[in-house]
């Protein structure tokens, strides 16, 4: 049986075979091309840790943010984000090498953060807050004070966070020295 090609078909296929050259420079395609470039990322570095120094049995030793005392981070990358949520994880004791605990409280204005500007934290920015009421994953929002209106935009683009707290060791306290490891979580956000 044979099978007739309608005669347009024939010379299509005819230009197609003697011509694939021409054929092929003639197609064209275009795409786009797109990159998703990233925020800088939050840097958070221990600067200083939390030191209640010699304590007493039977007296309560407090620290309050921002003295020398207190504990610190150093967030860079903060610049171009409007918002942190910050938080905490808390350790509940202190541990000393032979396994001793001593309780330590952080219930109270013993969480706080300000701007840092000529290396140094603007008074005008610092905030502080309960760190056990913001405990991880709930967090505290840091409005980022250079981004409201009037501010100057500061040339660094760090925050200070701070942590204090409260122990009271009792009198049947072990001697010895007791640590424990603190965490601050800051996540940027824009709303």
């Amino acid at each position: 049986m044979h099978m007739r090609l309608p005669a347009a078909l024939v010379l299509l296929i005819a230009a197609a075979l003697a011509l694939p050259g021409r054929l092929a420079a003639q197609s064209s395609g275009e795409l786009r091309a797109s990159a998703w470039v990233l925020e800088p990322p939050l840097t958070a570095i221990g600067t200083r840790t939390l030191q209640f120094g010699v304590v007493i049995p039977q007296t309560t030793t407090t620290v309050l943010p921002r003295t020398p005392q207190s504990g610190e981070w150093r967030l860079g990358g903060v610049q171009g984000k409007r918002f942190m949520d910050i938080s905490f994880a808390l350790p509940a004791t202190l541990v000393n090498a032979n396994g001793n605990t001593l309780a330590i409280s952080f219930n109270g204005a013993f969480a706080g953060a300000c701007e840092i500007y000529n290396n140094v934290c603007d008074p005008t920015t610092y905030e502080t807050w309960n760190p056990t009421t913001t405990v991880f994953p709930a967090s505290y929002r840091l409005v980022a004070e250079r981004w409201r209106p009037g501010r100057p935009r500061y040339n660094t683009n760090q925050v200070s966070v701070y942590i204090g707290g409260r122990v009271t060791p009792p009198a049947s306290q072990p001697p010895g020295t007791y640590t424990a490891t603190v965490v601050v979580y800051a996540v940027p956000s824009k709303n």
